[in-house]
């Protein structure tokens, strides 16, 4: 299991499972296809780990089958003293189980090692001092089977994440509207205390000018990817220039560098969607493939933490990289089309908290090619 996954993936979206773990105990999470002799005999050794740790504990372990592999083979706990909300639920592999032992108990992790318990888990597990995944759970955000796209999408702002999930026209006075609007209120409020401080006036009138303005334009919006066939001056060497463009007209152009023209080309493949989490694999080596075919100019990506970075960089570095990238593709985007609920659809989003990320936008012709172009 990697943990580094389960830590970014929980960092955006907490499972309906870690809500229902109650103060004082611990959760293992198996395949609804039931436990092998190896999974009962490791768990056994677990709670004498624990015992052993502390003789007067009272862990309740609980076996709870699910079908979310992240979560399947990982153990999750919420210490006795979490009482208050909203609180913090631990999420632990095995050789983390040293950390979720001192995140339980409230020692140092550095402690327990030392007095660590000769079990016959240590045998074949190595536990080290790193610290297992931390979700602060607020059962006030969890999602019900039953909520619809606007509450979701209202949900995901209330945890504070602008990770790109869709906006929905809310009813007028609804409750999703007023949190919607407490939400923009926040951010303007925020712009306006920096300019104060900064002793700069913002010239809101025309602001509001321009936006009316720019609503008020008709325009045929369309997804449209240009490849242009260059020459160098020798003429002896041609090479391929990609552009994508929202709609007719060289001022639709998006301003993308080649890393993100590369990451929105590949997600434009992705009609059903790919979540960040899974684009570790065949995503990432698309996108370096189309990356690595773009003209020379373009090639001014990062080693460090990125899609070309082979070798060096974590799971968490990575995500953290590529959500980067989206921001940056949403930014550019936005800068072309006026209107966010039209924009949304042009650039990379998720539907709601959880959901694949995608681009609405693209078609079987636009798929068919790029595979075309790039030799997929």
């Amino acid at each position: 299991m990697d943990l580094a996954k389960i830590k970014s993936t929980l960092q955006f979206s907490v499972p309906k499972e870690l809500y229902d773990i109650a103060p004082g105990q611990v959760v293992y999470f198996v395949s609804k296809d039931g436990l092998c002799q190896f999974e009962l005999n490791t768990l056994a050794e677990l709670m004498r780990y624990f015992r052993r740790l502390h003789k007067d504990n009272n862990i309740k372990l609980s076996i709870v089958p699910t079908e979310n592999e992240l979560l399947i083979g990982t153990f999750a706990g919420r210490s006795p003293e979490q009482m208050n909300i909203p609180y913090k639920v631990v999420v632990s592999t095995w050789d983390t189980t040293a950390g979720f032992a001192s995140q339980y108990f409230g020692e140092y992790v550095q402690a327990i090692v030392d007095r660590e318990p000769k079990v016959s888990v240590i045998s074949h597990i190595n536990i080290t001092t790193d610290l297992p995944a931390i979700v602060e759970i607020d059962p006030e955000n969890r999602p019900s089977p039953k909520q619809s796209i606007e509450e979701q999408v209202e949900s995901s702002y209330d945890s504070g994440s602008d990770m790109g999930y869709k906006i929905a026209k809310s009813e007028k006075g609804s409750l999703a509207e007023k949190a919607f609007i407490a939400k923009e209120e926040k951010k303007l409020e925020k712009i306006l205390r920096e300019c104060a401080v900064l002793d700069i006036e913002l010239d809101i009138d025309r602001i509001k000018e321009k936006v009316a303005n720019d609503l008020k334009k008709s325009i045929d919006y369309k997804l449209i990817i240009k490849k242009q066939r260059n020459k160098l001056r020798t003429r002896t060497i041609e090479y391929n220039t990609y552009d994508i463009y929202v709609a007719d007209g060289e001022e639709y152009k998006l301003g993308l560098t080649g890393i993100l023209k590369a990451v929105y080309l590949t997600y434009l493949l992705y009609k059903d969607g790919l979540r960040v989490e899974d684009t570790y694999g065949e995503f990432r080596e698309i996108t370096k493939k189309i990356y690595g075919s773009l003209p020379f100019a373009d090639k001014n990506e990062k080693d460090s933490g990125g899609i070309r970075d082979a070798e060096g960089t974590t799971f968490e570095a990575y995500t953290r990289t590529l959500y980067g990238y989206l921001t940056d593709i949403r930014n550019a985007v936005a800068d072309k089309i006026a209107d966010p609920l039209i924009a949304q659809d042009f650039a990379i989003e998720g539907e709601y908290k959880g959901a694949p990320f995608g681009i609405a936008k693209t078609t079987p012709e636009i798929i068919a090619q790029i595979k075309e172009d790039f030799w997929l």
